[in-house]
């Protein structure tokens, strides 16, 4: 078979996948025929979705954890190990690119392009590096996050603008520049079937969710009470933290 689309996906944790999910939605609705690649969560996520034309598994590349932060040194130092992943995952998207020949190759956090280059297949990339990189600058930043800045997030950017074709690039705020031609601006991908609430200036409840990722800060609140009901998705509570009225922490759950 041949699919339109072919997406690469990252599967390490869960936002890569749900936005990816959004743009095949609107895709199948126009019509296409879309492939993917994946591994880890993205695995799991996608499994019982039927709406993918075909799925295939590749190896995921990983950071290294002290804690429940990112070790920057634990993760440099595993770079002949990703070397060794790469080679592996280029064989294997070799192989499905030559089985599904896409027209338009979308990647998402996955880095792993000769094989799409050397079959001169277009790619585009959801990235947005460069908001990361616009808001280090600009505001100001604390030390102990310059680390994964310089090590991470910058070559994450120079990746995108020199090796991809197009870049789409969310954020809530369109005014971030996009620093480069080949990088647009769109605002926050949503999966079908989102309502967004009417504005209302009485507050009743509050829902914090963050990423499915296994890297977690801790979620904090300050106040001993609030005026509203907040629930926190994806987080426990802080060990050291006292139990506040109205907020309830949720954890994280498959």
């Amino acid at each position: 078979m041949s699919v339109d689309v072919l997406f690469i996906i990252n599967g390490l944790g869960l936002g890569n996948s749900t936005r990816c999910h959004a743009i095949i939605q609107k895709l199948k609705s126009l019509g296409a025929t879309v492939g993917l690649v994946t591994s880890g969560n993205g695995l799991w996520y996608f499994k019982d979705q039927d709406i993918v034309d075909s799925i295939d598994e590749i190896n995921s590349l990983y950071y290294k954890k002290k804690g429940s932060q990112i070790s920057i040194a634990g993760t440099l130092s595993s770079i002949p190990d990703f070397i060794r992943i790469w080679r592996c995952n280029a064989k294997r998207i070799g192989k499905i690119l030559d089985r599904l020949t896409p027209k338009v190759v979308v990647t998402d956090s996955e880095y792993t392009f000769w094989p799409i280059k050397a079959r001169k297949i277009p790619m585009a990339a959801l990235n947005n590096a460069d908001v990361v990189v616009d808001s280090y600058w600009r505001y100001d930043t604390p030390r102990d996050i310059a680390a994964q800045f310089f090590a991470v997030e910058t070559p994450d950017y120079f990746f995108h603008k020199t090796v991809l074709d197009t870049v789409l690039s969310p954020s809530l705020d369109p005014g971030v520049p996009t620093r480069h031609k080949k990088i647009f601006r769109v605002g926050p991908i949503v999966r079908e079937g989102y309502v967004p609430a009417p504005y209302n200036p009485q507050v009743k409840r509050v829902v914090v969710m963050l990423s499915g990722s296994q890297f977690r800060s801790p979620v904090s609140f300050h106040k001993r009470d609030y005026p509203f009901t907040i629930d926190v998705i994806g987080r426990d509570k802080p060990e050291d933290d006292p139990v506040i009225n109205n907020v309830t922490y949720h954890g994280q759950l498959l």
